[in-house]
Formats: structure tokens, sequence, C-alpha cells
């Protein structure tokens, strides 16, 4: 995309806020640049306010307002209630032709031609006189919903007008039209018509300026309710302004976008010399529920160039697009899109580089619910510094009241110019030429690199060697490369006076400004001229349309008297001590002085004034001291005793560095110190390219062959054999005693080395049989370290094969290295720095030396696996490990353990490994479980437990820790809590954990007490909520849920919804239970209850006697082993008795029920009293009692004897083959029921028969 650079930057100040005057007014539901309605020369301002009441209920209004000086110029108003006239606004041009710029407003519910038909007026801009007013045809049309200036679209000089009639029913309700009306005399020029039903075509309509070239101005009209793409995915429409023809459709990409609801003419956003195109979609889903986008349409191929998406949900982005003009001077259109939702409804509107996409600056409204930015538009250039400005509505501030509402404008100001006027005086240190300077470039600036552009400064009238350019502050320029704070950034050329500087990718746009503020100038001329004009262009290479932008600093040059001359000198030194000397004697080039002035005296050193006299800190670490007399001191000590001396046949038995002084008039000179070596120990000896015969003599040495055949010793000491500076791989035997391949062409012959340092390319180091260090360097070697404790370092690079041999070794992995260890080779270490490792076969011991996060692992040995400062992941796997995490956020991770694990951070151990063996755990803080049932557990701190597949119970123990159970069904266990806890698996915390924390709980189903008050919530699912000692509180909610309040206190017991069970270990413990819940039960370890309200079952769990008492529910009350008894209480209940001697309890006397004998030691019992005892069925009950005290046992009931026999008291049938006969009229009258056993029927006789028993 086209953008061109430019020097400086526009940046936007609030202007004027204009306020509605009334409550509801909706003032700023429209606004619109309206043109230079007053003819001052200054653009002026339209707002509508379609809610104002000025001449009776929602009449509306409009205000044009002076650009120059916010004084209201017309107060258009509505001509009757609900006109809503306002809704709409634009400057319509000048269509009268007086010179005066006119306006257009539409009243989309006005009653001209039927109810909410609506109209559209346009007003001279000179007077306020009505000229033209358009009409909808029928009720409902709404004409007016939009308008706009359409440009000249039949060429007659004038511009001429659209009006959107979004309801029109042309091609269905509601398809829409938009109608485009001469500016001269109204005549209607185009028709254009919705095509189906709902597509509310004429939403928005625009100018959208000539896009396809034909010297007249086009049209673009919005349909948000199309349905082409999906339902209401919406659609834009261009139509050429000339013919009527429809040149582009453009269609919204999902359900819901509504694209189309805004429309606008772009400008040239591409610098193609074709006006181009915006549509909004403020119901977009791209980066939220309706975050809303924009997308910029080329108009000359229709094209999407780019589209700009919501900052999030909600923020309806897009409801309002306008073209803003070049807003920041690259040569390219801009834009601005309204968002009236955004920041919590306070709305914001963006501006958007035409040439990128990118934001150039955001706008956002003062308060909640302002909904700034429901309307967007330029303010053309309001305050004359050539750039445009930008008004934006906010209808619902409520500055002046509810929704009174707002519009403010936006005025650009320039700043960071090239614009600086610097003076240089000869001799002075260099001038900066602009240090608050910008550069611009909205291609570079929107990729935040300048890579390929150039920054060109030289003289205007051509480069002058005079001319010396420099970097100061974090800028460098040196051999060529450009460094900002270190950085290199790119490179420069600069050669007689011209400097060149091309960026790379490195250049950020903060760094690219960093550099052009930081070039300073001196002028080398002992003549200058009075000033020297510097061209600084800047070009974007750009390899299709390249694009610069220059500017002139000129700068003031006053001349001085000429200073005295210094000379470079050279000087030498001992390879240890302090040389001494003078820098003004002739040390080889001539002495200083001036030759018409006074005594010569230091004024700086190495470009520091302060540092005259005192102690200047060399890069070699020696200490200068030049005083201002010229004598100097270069203390240095024992630096160079590496130097190797005059016998060691090394190349390199001097060293050499310089330092600077400057007279205090007069120049800088430079010397040069060479400190000459001796034969000593610690030595580091150099080659040449030839046969060198080298010995390191005493002391520990670094010997550096070079090419060539070389004799190579390396003496006494610990020393290194050093091929870095070979140029291919080497081949090396320290047993052996030869270097078959030096890297170089050469074969060398070595002894007395213990160690060796490898090229950067591909190594073989043999060692030689004793603790030998290999250091392979970057290519792919290969490391053999035979007997020994070896250190086998691979190198960075291409992947290394490492062998150790016997004896304790470590190997030293940065690349993907190959580590070779046979068993029982001693007890070997890898230490690496590389983010993931697995220990290979017989190596024990894994350590990190990275700072990134770590991932190790172990192998079947008993491991030592050790992570750094990141958060790392360690595991074992077999064998007994140490797994120790370091600083950072570690893990230990058992998920490829084969069976379940049991871990604790706080005993530092995993007890059971799951692998066969237990680990001991070290400055850990997470661990992951394995896919079997784990039992995890934390400590003080902040942990993670996660536990994978399996049945897991996860124990936090203080710290806010992430609890998560995985797949399976995973328990949070607080059991070991310090004081009570309240958790929710409906919440996923433990807003409490009951050691000062809160935890997290991730895929948790059950959840175990303190020993303490606890607060225990469920979820949706069934869960075991277990209680403790303390007096907790336990809340199943849906699902069968299992609550156990525990032993000690009293528990309140909440089921919800399920078939939920209750676990009563404690008296007292309270049962909530809602009607129709589910089906219940109560298991209880204590001897005597009272069922509660709305539970049906009832499980004895205790020893000795139980007593239980039902409720009003038919319910299934079963005892223990000891003597139980039971009262059903209502309801049809069945009471299952167990061993022991067990009774049940009637609430009538004996004459009051009838009993039958169902076998098996079952019985029913049958309550002839309605609504008291019911109908129950007794198991292994051996006795009944009856409300008067008297106690009947089962097994004495009498039978009928086979002979007419009174019926007056309970009788039983046994469970045998009988034959009963009775006759009907000898049955009492109570028997004698429509019901006669309970279970509904019309019976007639009340007798129960078993097996093959016969009634007649």
């Amino acid at each position: 995309m086209p953008g061109a650079p430019r020097f400086g930057t526009v940046s936007y100040t609030v202007g004027t806020t204009f306020n509605g005057v009334d409550l509801n007014e909706n003032f700023g539901v429209s606004v619109a640049s309206a043109g230079d309605v007053n003819n001052d020369g200054v653009p002026d301002l339209i707002v509508g306010a379609d809610l104002d009441d000025v001449g009776g209920p929602n009449y509306g209004s409009a205000r044009v307002i002076s650009g120059a000086n916010g004084a209201t110029l017309h107060f258009l108003t509505g001509g009757a209630a609900e006109d809503f006239f306002g809704h709409s606004v634009a400057g319509a041009g000048d269509v009268d032709n007086d010179g005066f710029d006119d306006v257009i407003i539409g009243a989309w519910v006005a009653d001209p031609n039927g109810q909410e038909s609506g109209l559209a007026r346009v007003y001279s801009g000179a007077t306020g006189a009505i000229l033209h007013t358009f009409t909808g045809n029928s009720a409902g049309d709404r004409l007016g919903v939009s308008v706009a200036s359409a440009g000249d679209v039949n060429g007659d000089g004038r511009p001429d007008l659209i009006v959107g009639v979004y309801q029109e029913d042309n091609n269905g309700q509601n398809s829409g039209s938009a109608l485009v009306y001469s500016g001269v005399d109204g005549a209607l020029l185009h028709t254009f018509n919705g095509s189906v039903p709902a597509e509310m075509f004429g939403t928005s309509v625009a100018s959208a300026g000539d896009v396809d070239g034909d010297g007249q101005a086009d049209l673009i009209v919005g349909a948000p309710g199309d349905d082409v793409t999906a339902t209401n995915a919406g659609a834009a429409y261009v139509y050429s302004g000339a013919t009527g023809a429809l040149l582009y459709t453009f269609n919204g990409a999902s359900s819901g976008d509504n694209f189309g609801v805004s429309v606008a003419g772009a400008g040239d956003v591409n610098g193609d010399g074709r006006a181009d195109l915006i549509v909004g979609a403020n119901l977009d889903d791209n980066t939220g529920v309706n975050s809303g986008s924009a997308r910029v349409i080329s108009g000359a191929t229709g094209a999407t160039l780019y589209a700009v998406n919501g900052a999030g949900v909600g923020a309806q982005f897009g409801r309002s697009v306008a073209a803003a003009g070049d807003l920041d001077g690259d040569g390219c259109d801009d834009l601005i899109v309204g968002a009236p939702e955004d920041r919590a409804t306070a709305g914001s509107a963006r501006i958007i580089s035409g040439a990128t996409g990118g934001t150039i600056a955001t706008f956002v409204g003062d308060d909640g619910d302002d909904n700034f930015g429901f309307s967007v538009s330029s303010a053309d250039d309001l305050n004359g510094d050539g750039f445009d400005d930008l008004i934006v509505g906010a209808d619902d501030d409520e500055t002046n009241g509810l929704v009174s509402g707002s519009a403010r404008t936006f005025l650009s100001q320039q700043t960071n110019l090239l614009d600086n006027a610097p003076a240089f005086t000869e001799h002075d240190p260099g001038v900066l030429l602009d240090g608050d300077v910008a550069i611009a470039d909205a291609e570079f600036d929107f990729a935040n690199s300048y890579a390929g552009g150039t920054l060109t400064l030289a003289r205007v009238d051509g480069a002058n060697v005079d001319d010396v350019f420099a970097g100061s502050g974090a800028l460098s320029l040196a051999n060529g490369q450009v460094l900002v704070s270190g950085v290199a950034i790119g490179d420069y050329t600069d050669v007689g006076g011209e400097l060149v500087i091309t960026f790379n990718a490195a250049a950020t746009t903060v760094r690219a400004n960093q550099v052009l503020r930081s070039i300073t100038y001196v002028n080398a001329s002992h003549t200058p001229p009075a000033s020297a004009a510097i061209q600084i262009t800047f070009s974007d290479n750009d390899p299709v349309q390249p694009q610069s932008v220059s500017g002139v600093i000129t700068v003031a040059l006053t001349a001085v008297e000429d200073l005295p001359l210094a000379f470079d000198d050279a000087v030498s030194a001992a390879e240890v001590g302090v040389l001494t000397g003078s820098v003004f004697a002739d040390n080889g080039s001539g002495a200083d002085g001036d030759f018409d002035g006074p005594p010569i005296a230091v004024g700086q050193v190495n470009g520091a004034i302060g540092a005259v006299g005192q102690p200047v800190l060399m890069a070699s670490g020696a200490v200068l001291t030049v005083n201002a007399d010229g004598t100097f001191t270069y203390d240095h000590g024992t630096l160079f005793n590496t130097l190797p001396g005059p016998l060691s046949g090394a190349a390199n038995r001097t060293f050499s560095e310089t330092f600077t002084y400057g007279l205090v008039t007069g120049q800088v000179a430079t010397v040069t110190v060479t400190v000459v070596g001796e034969d000593g120990g610690l030595d580091i000896l150099l080659g040449t390219a030839g046969a060198d015969d080298m010995d390191g003599g005493a002391g520990d040495d670094q010997v550096r062959g070079s090419a060539g055949d070389d004799l190579l010793d390396g003496g006494d000491g610990i020393d290194v054999l050093v091929y870095a500076g070979s140029t291919s791989g080497v081949s090396v035997n320290l047993a052996a005693g030869r270097a078959t391949n030096d890297g170089q062409g050469g074969a060398d012959s070595v002894s007395n080395f213990e160690n060796i340092a490898g090229s950067a390319f591909d190594d073989l180091l043999v060692a030689s049989g004793a603790a030998n260090r290999l250091a392979g360097g970057a290519g792919a070697d290969t490391l053999i370290g035979l007997g020994g404790a070896d250190v086998l370092i691979g190198g960075a690079g291409a992947a290394n094969q490492l062998q150790g041999g016997d004896g304790d070794d470590q190997y030293f992995v940065t690349a993907n290295d190959s580590v070779i260890e046979l068993a029982a080779q001693g007890r070997d270490r890898v230490l690496t720095d590389r983010t993931t490792f697995t220990l290979g076969a017989n190596v024990e011991e894994l350590v990190y030396t990275g700072a990134a996060a770590f991932t190790g692992r172990g192998n079947g040995l008993d491991n030592f696996i050790a992570g750094a400062g990141g958060a790392d992941s360690l595991s074992g796997g077999v064998g007994r490990d140490v797994l120790s995490g370091g600083a950072g956020v570690d893990r230990a991770d058992y998920s490829t353990a084969a069976a379940g694990v049991v871990a604790s951070l706080a005993l530092g151990a995993a007890s059971t490994d799951g692998d066969g063996s237990n680990d001991i755990l070290i400055g850990l803080e997470d661990l992951r479980g394995s896919g079997f049932d784990d039992r995890l557990s934390g400590d003080a701190g902040a942990n993670r437990l996660e536990g994978q597949g399996g049945g897991d119970v996860l124990v936090g123990r203080g710290g806010a820790d992430i609890l998560s159970g995985g797949g399976g069904i995973d328990t949070a266990d607080y059991a070991a809590a310090a004081a009570g806890v309240t958790a929710s698996l409906t919440a996923a915390t433990a807003s409490n954990d009951g050691d000062g924390a809160a935890d997290i709980l991730e895929s948790i189903e059950n959840l175990i007490g303190s020993a303490f008050d606890d607060l225990l919530i469920g979820h949706a699912q069934g869960n075991i909520l277990t209680g403790g000692a303390g007096r907790d509180t336990l809340l199943g909610l849906d699902g069968a849920d299992t609550l156990a309040g525990g032993q000690g206190v009293a528990n309140q017991l909440f089921g919800g919804l399920g078939d939920d069970i209750y676990v009563l270990e404690a008296v007292g413990d309270t049962i909530f239970e809602a009607e129709g819940a589910g089906t219940d039960t109560a298991r209880v370890a204590y001897n005597l209850l009272n069922l509660a309200a709305n539970v049906e079952n009832v499980v004895y769990t205790g020893t000795g006697g139980f007593t239980v008492v039902g409720n009003a529910l038919a319910n299934v009350l079963t005892g223990g082993a000891g003597l139980d008894t039971f009262t059903g209480g209502g309801g049809n209940d069945t009471l299952n008795g167990g061993g022991g001697r067990d009774i049940a309890r009637m609430s009538g006397t004996a004459a009051q029920y009838y009993f039958a004998d169902l076998g098996d030691g079952r019985l029913r019992i049958v309550d002839t009293v309605a609504g008291r005892d019911g109908i129950d069925i007794l198991n292994d009950i051996e006795a009944v009692r009856f409300s008067d005290g008297t106690i009947t046992e089962i097994s004495a009931l009498p039978a009928p004897a086979l002979s007419f026999k009174s019926v007056a008291g309970p009788q039983v049938l046994p469970g045998v083959d009988d034959v009963f006969s009775f006759r009907e009229e000898s049955i009492p009258s109570r028997l004698l029921r429509p019901d006669r056993d309970g279970f509904g029927g019309h019976d007639g006789s009340m007798f129960q028969a078993h097996a093959d028993d016969w009634l007649f």
C-alpha cells in the first residue's frame, strides 16, 4: 500500500464539545461537515437531534454551527410531532449556486404521505430557507433514514443528492430503496430498489466518489438485512452515478453481521487515483459477539483492501464510518469508524490509516452510556493547518440530562518537524542536527520495521568532505554498522561528507527515529562558511512505487583560531609491570608543541576532559594515567602474563592497544602501547600458517597451531590443544599423539596435552585415557573419552556424538547430541541447556543449565534430575529418582506411570511412583499424576496438582492451589486443613482452604472437609461430600449425591434434586430435602432417628438396637442386627427388621388392622382407619405393638378354622394350600368394601389367598 514518508507527526486534541440543550434531545445522533455555509473561509458543521421537543414531542432539530467560533448559524426544526427531524444530516454542497454551501436533513418518521412515510429537506446555507422537499410515497416508507450529497452524478456542474427509504415495499415488505435527486431542481434522477423483502436497502447511503473513472460521481447504498450470504449478513451496492448501472455488490460474511449498516466513500486510500469505499458491519463477531468490523474496498477493482475489527465483545465497531481526509500527511486518505458500545458503552471512534489499516488514534467517550461514536464525520480543516479535523457524536451523553447528547470536534496539530537551527563552533563537539524530529511512514510504522529504508545526509550544494556526521547518546556509527543501544539496526557508508544509512529489520519505528534524532554534525574546515545547509532525505525504496521526503537543516558555523599540534606515539612495555613516559616526547612521529602559543597541556584522555590526571581503565584492563604535563603511566601488572615468550615459537608474543589524548587547545593524538611477552606459565600460544614448533613449557597453557604440519608440546601443567581457528573439521587423538587433520590441511604431532578445544566444524576428538576435557565446537562432533572422569562438551550447532567410556563422565549437551554410555562405566551426568531432554541408557544424572522452562525425563536407573530457574517439568520414570526443581514453579510429572502414584510435596517424596519404586522431591511446586488412581499432596505454597485419568485424591495443603482432577471421579481432600473450609464445586473454587488461602477446583467431583466447621457445595452431577468432625453444612444441589456430615457435632445436609444418600453419624444431623426432589436414603449410624420430611428411605448402619420413626411418605425403613423399633408413620411403608427381635409400632388398636401373610417372613398389615398408618409391609418383624400397649407376636396371630368362624379379630391366612368357604351375609359390613385389600378396585370381601387357596 502506498503511503508517502514525511518528517513530523500529526496528533489530535479535543476541540469544542457541543451539547444538547434538554433531556432526551438525542443531540449528536447525526453529525457532518456542512461545508462553508456562511462563506467565511472556514468549514462549518451540522448536528442532528431527532428527539428534540422544541416544537412538540420529538419534532427533532438540526443545528448548523460555525466552524470559526462555534456559534449557531441556523437552528432548523421538524414540522410536526414525532417527525424525528435531524435523524440524518449531511452537507449538500452548493446546490443553488449562490456561493454558499447548503445542507440536507432527514425526518424519517414524518407523515407527509401517510404515517411514517418520511421526508428530507434541503436548506440554503446562506439563509436557512427550504430549497427542496422530498417525501416518501407511502405510509411506513421512512424516507430520510439516511441522506447524503451524491456528488455531481449528472454532469451539470451542481452537486446532487441521495436519500434512503429503507422500508419501502417495492420488492416486498421493507425491501427498501434509495432515491437520487437533482440538486438543481429536485427532479428524481435514479431510483435504486432492494431486491427482496426485509433487505432494508437504503439504511445507509453515500457518494462513492468516481470509482469507475468516468468523471462523474458514483453512489453506494447499504442493505444490512440482505440474506444472500446468510440471514442478515447484509450487503452494499455501488451504482454508476452517470447511468444508474450496478457496478459492484459486496456481501457480509456471516449471519447477523449487519454489513451495510453504514457506508461511505473512503477517498483514495491506496494511491491508485480512484475513489475507494468503506462499509460497516457493526454486529460482526470476528473478535467477540457484536464486536463489529469495517471493510475497506478498492473502488477500481472491488477487491477488499483490508478489514478492521472491533476491540471486543459488544463494541459495535462500524456502526458509523466516514472518510477522514489525509490525517497523517502520508498522501493517502484516512478513515474514521465509530464503535458506540465500546469501552463499557462509553463508546469510541478509531482513526484508521488508509494506507495500512493500522490505528492512528482512538477517541473515547467520557462516561458509560454516552454512545460516543454513534455518528462520525470529517469536519474538514477547522483550524487551517492543512490537515482535516473530525467530529464525533455521542447521542446518549447526559451532560444536560438523560440522552441530551453531544458532539465533539477533534483538531489536528503537527509536531516533531524537521525545523531545528543548530550552531557549530570550530573544534567544538558535534551538535545535534534535530533532537526531536520524527520520521513517519505508514507501511514501515504498521510493520514496526524500517527495513530497506535509507536516510541520506549531505550538503545541499553537494557532499563536502568537511561535513562530519556521527552518532550520539544511544546511537553508534562504527565499522559500517548502525547500533542503537547495542542493537545493530542497519549499515552505513560515510564517504566524502555524505552519510547514507540503510535500515534492517531490527530498525523499529522508535529506533529509526532515535537514529535521526541522535546524528551530530561537525564541520572540519579551518575556514568554514557562515552556514552549511544539510539536506536530510528519507527514501522508502519501494520496488514498485518508491517515495521519499527531504528537508534541510541549516547549521550556523563559527571559525576559531587553530590549535597546536599533537603527534601519534608508539611505546613498548615488558610483560609484567608499569610503563612510564611522556606523550609530548618524540615517540616515533615527532614531539608535540604549540609554536606560537603558551606551553601545551593535556586537556582530555580518550575523549574525556575529566580523565586528565585520573586513572582510566583501558579495554585490556590496564590502568592508564595521563597528566596535564604529558607524563603518563601504563600499569598493566600481570594482565599479559599469558603472552608466550620469545622461545615459545608462538606468533602472539606481543600485545598492542591504544589510547588518545588531546591538548587543551590542540588536536588529538593516538598512543600505541606494545607489551612484549616472556616465557612463563599460563601462556596462550598462537601459531602461523606454516609449520610451527611450539612448546608451552611450565604452567597451564593453551596452544593453537593454526595451519601447517605443527609440532606441539603442551609441557607441564594442564594444557589445552586449541583448534578454534580451523577452517574445517579436525581429527585429534591424544592417546596416539596425533592430529591427523588439523582442519587447515596439515597434520600435527601433539604431546603432553590434557584437554582439546575443537573447531567450528565436524571434529573427531579422542582422549588419552586419563581425565580429559574435550570441547567440540559448532560442528557435528564425535568425542570419545576412553578411561578417566572425562568432560565432553559437544557444543552448539549440529548434533554431536559423545561417548564417555569408563569413569564418572560429564556430558555438556547444547545441540541434539547422542550420549553413548555402556553399563557399569561409572556414574555419569548430562548438563544441558536444551529445553527438553530425555536421559539415554546407562546415564544416571541430568542437570539443566539454561534459564528457560525445562522438561527433563529419566530412564530405568535411579536418576538425579535437576531443573534451574524456569518452570521445569521433571519425570524420573522407573527407578528411585531424585527430582530437584530449583528456582521457578516446577513440576514432578508422573503421566507415564504404569500405576497410581502417591506423592507429597510437603514430605518431599513420592512414596509410590507408579513404576514400582519411590522418589525424592526437592524444590517442586506442582505435581502431575498418572492415568490411574493417584493421591497427590501439596505443601504450604501455591501448588498445581493435576490428577489426569483415574479416581484421584488431591490435597492442596495451604497456598493458593489449583486442584485439577482430570478424567475419572476425583476428590479434593481438606481433611488436614487447620481451620474450616468453604468449597464449591459449582463455583469451582475453595474460597477458604482452611489454611489461609483459596484454591481453584477443576474437574473435581467429590469433597472431603476438615475437622472443623466446613461449607461444602456440590454441582449438577452426583457428588460425595464428606464433612469431617466439625459442624458442617453440605449442599448437594442437583444429581444423586452422597452427603456424609461426619462424626462429632451435628451437621446440616441439603441434598437438592436427585436420589441422594445422607450418611448420619453425628447425633443431631439435620436433613433438608425439598418435596419431590428425588428418592432419598438416610444411612444412620446412631440408634434413634425421626426421619426428616421428604426423605423416603432409612438404612441403619450402626450396632445395637435402633429406633426409627418414618414420615408421611411411603418409607422403606431397614434395621440392623439388634432389637429395632419401627414406626412407619403415614404412607404405605416397608419395614425391614433384619437380625434380632424387631417391633413394628402402629397408631391404632389391634382390632383396627388386618394382616396377610405373604410368605418368607413377610406380612402385610392394613390400617382400616383412613389417613393413619396405611398399608405396611413387614419383613422379618417379630412383633407388632399397638397404641394401647398391646404387643402381638406375629407368629401367634391365629389362622381361621375350616368352618364358620367369627371374624371379629385379625385373621391370618397361612401360606399353604387351603380351602375357605363363608356366607357373605356372615361377613361384617366393614369387610364388604369396594376396595377390600386396600390396593384399589372393587373386591367385595377382604381376604387374601396364597398359593392354591380357594375362597367360596
